[in-house]
């Protein structure tokens, strides 16, 4: 009897871990299926007249960075420009220590590393940040960019991870380094940018700088879906401008929600153009342009989640923002917008239609919205 009985509660408690384990995948599979989805998006940008602003090392704070920490006898010994960015990248990773979750309330490089105490973290955003700024104060341009995962909205885990570039006189070209990790990447002896890496695929290239590549392929594939940087990468000028271009591949669909909360303003691509012009060109404004293109960006980037989503609906033009378009929501009228429109989600399918015109559509948007 004590025999049957043991079996008996062996098998009720085999069938309640059972039913809970289909409970969990239920509700993770249910969860997967809630959020801001894009379903359609006739809105990426085709052209290549965006103008780039990027920093050239002489602001104050640069040049005190550079004075304080020598970097200019740091970096004396390499012979090109990603040797003097790997000479910066490996002093701070022998002065900083790295947390992804890190928070610094300081705003700017140098009190960051005025205040850093041993022990303390800080994150990939602000190791690039000081990088940046640092390898700038030489004469090196550069730029932070952002990788992120598919689906970022139900992650588990962090939905990004930040670079850097350097632009090369020597090749011509931006060549990725992750900072953080202390490495860069290349193909047949040839520095990759990171959108390269995104497009070729990181499993099959040259990892320079790491002791374990496939620990850090481990680690680092799931981060390229997409790849972001910004229009304005020039912190102590004045902003001349908070959007961002974001590309993926072709075939692939943007993304508005993130783990914690919505991208910035941001303007999509497929192509990659963009993200090979030299920092060294001069701007001109072409006014190629063939049609406005649409950016919709979050009332609020990050806080709790509304019952009602609420974004913001604007339009570019060769650099610049359209004063005057023409918006329809789902189906209506076109409406005349000076400036920005207020989108409000309502549930399910949210259709978004551009006109110049307030006749002829020019860019489409569908988002469904899944509570």
């Amino acid at each position: 009897m004590y025999r049957k009985k043991l079996n008996l509660k062996t098998v009720c408690a085999f069938i309640l871990i059972l039913f809970i384990n289909i409970l969990l995948i239920s509700c993770k599979s249910g969860n997967s299926n809630k959020g801001i989805i894009v379903e359609k998006w006739d809105n990426f940008y085709e052209g290549n007249n965006i103008h780039f602003y990027y920093s050239d090392g002489k602001s104050p704070n640069s040049q005190q960075l550079k004075s304080k920490y020598s970097l200019d006898k740091l970096t004396s010994k390499g012979k090109d420009d990603l040797d003097k960015a790997l000479e910066i990248t490996s002093w701070l990773n022998n002065k900083l220590k790295f947390s992804k979750n890190s928070i610094k309330t300081e705003e700017d490089t140098l009190t960051i590393l005025e205040k850093y105490k041993e022990g303390e973290t800080v994150s990939d955003k602000e190791f690039n940040e000081i990088f940046t700024e640092a390898i700038s104060s030489v004469g090196i341009y550069s730029r932070i960019g952002e990788f992120r995962v598919k689906d970022a909205q139900h992650s588990k885990k962090n939905d990004f991870f930040m670079v850097s570039e350097i632009w090369s006189d020597k090749y011509k070209k931006w060549i990725m380094i992750d900072v953080v990790n202390s490495c860069y990447m290349s193909k047949a002896g040839v520095p990759l940018s990171a959108i390269e890496i995104l497009n070729n695929g990181i499993s099959g290239l040259e990892i320079n700088g790491v002791k374990d590549k496939n620990k850090y392929i481990k680690k680092m594939e799931r981060y390229f879906y997409s790849y972001t940087i910004g229009i304005d990468n020039n912190i102590h000028d004045g902003v001349k401008s908070n959007s961002y271009i974001t590309y993926i591949q072709s075939g692939q669909l943007p993304e508005l929600k993130t783990i914690k909360g919505y991208i910035k303003p941001t303007i999509f691509v497929n192509n990659d153009s963009l993200f090979t012009i030299s920092p060294k060109i001069e701007y001109k404004d072409l006014q190629n342009d063939k049609k406005p293109t649409l950016i919709i960006s979050k009332k609020n980037i990050e806080g709790k989640e509304e019952e009602t989503p609420s974004f913001y609906v604007a339009s570019f033009k060769d650099s610049v923002m359209v004063t005057e378009f023409y918006i329809s929501v789902n189906g209506a009228d076109f409406g005349k917008v000076s400036t920005i429109f207020e989108l409000k989600l309502k549930e399910g399918r949210n259709s978004i239609k551009l006109s110049e015109n307030g006749k002829d559509v020019v860019r489409e948007v569908i988002v469904n919205y899944k509570k």
